[in-house]
């Protein structure tokens, strides 16, 4: 039986480089000696310069938290027009527990509004900020509660401030609007070139913001504990 800190072919992962830069790949093959195959990650439309000998940190999520583990790059192989990475793990995977590292995969449409102050003190009044210019629509990846990712088409920097409209699903099907402000805490490009992952970090939250988030987390979470149970 798998453990929740071991890495497993399909995972998607961040590969943590110098000064933390932050690059998404996916686990795409294993030997079971401590050898792993990853996709070369791209990063402006270009493959990251990695390195043989250079020291990475791979950082994954499990419903127990995030999990990081240190590893080497051993050499390199193509296949058609993709490159892919050997990496040998150094260390035993590690976890951080602490509660807003808690993530969960979660598809939610999303308006990104133009960021205003005013709008930002009453967003638990407005939390469909009704009256904000739209700049983009789009759908997240996962959720925690201090921020989230998302996939766009439109180049985001690392920064920039935006009000969020989160389409968030209820029980029953009911979809309720959650106003939150964000500030762009990465921006990576993919594969094509022409979709962008882009992580959001909140900002100014308040206690009932945040415990609304924690509560609809642990109910995704319970959710997928319960669907891979019964698979």
């Amino acid at each position: 039986m798998r453990e929740d800190n071991e890495l497993v072919v399909g995972d998607k992962v961040e590969m943590l480089r110098e000064k933390d830069v932050s690059c998404k790949t996916m686990i795409e093959d294993m030997t079971g000696n401590g050898l792993y195959l990853t996709g070369v990650p791209i990063k402006s439309g270009r493959y990251v310069p990695l390195r043989v000998g250079e020291v990475v940190s791979l950082v994954f999520y499990r419903e127990t938290g995030r999990h990081s583990t240190k590893m080497r790059v051993v050499g390199f192989e193509r296949k058609g027009e993709i490159r892919y990475a050997w990496l040998y793990q150094l260390t035993i995977p590690t976890t951080d527990q602490r509660r807003e590292a808690f993530r969960v995969s979660a598809i939610i449409n999303i308006q990104v509004c133009k960021y205003l102050k005013s709008i930002e003190r009453d967003l638990l009044v407005n939390p469909d900020l009704s009256g904000v210019p739209v700049f983009d629509s789009v759908v997240s990846t996962d959720l925690s509660v201090t921020g989230l990712s998302l996939i766009t088409k439109r180049i985001y920097e690392p920064g920039e401030k935006y009000l969020l409209k989160l389409m968030i699903e209820e029980s029953r099907g009911k979809i309720s609007p959650f106003g939150v402000a964000a500030e762009v805490a990465r921006f990576d490009s993919g594969r094509s070139g022409s979709t962008y992952y882009v992580g959001m970090r909140f900002l100014n939250q308040t206690k009932r913001q945040s415990e609304y988030l924690s509560k609809y987390i642990l109910t995704q979470q319970q959710k997928l504990i319960k669907y891979r149970r019964h698979r």
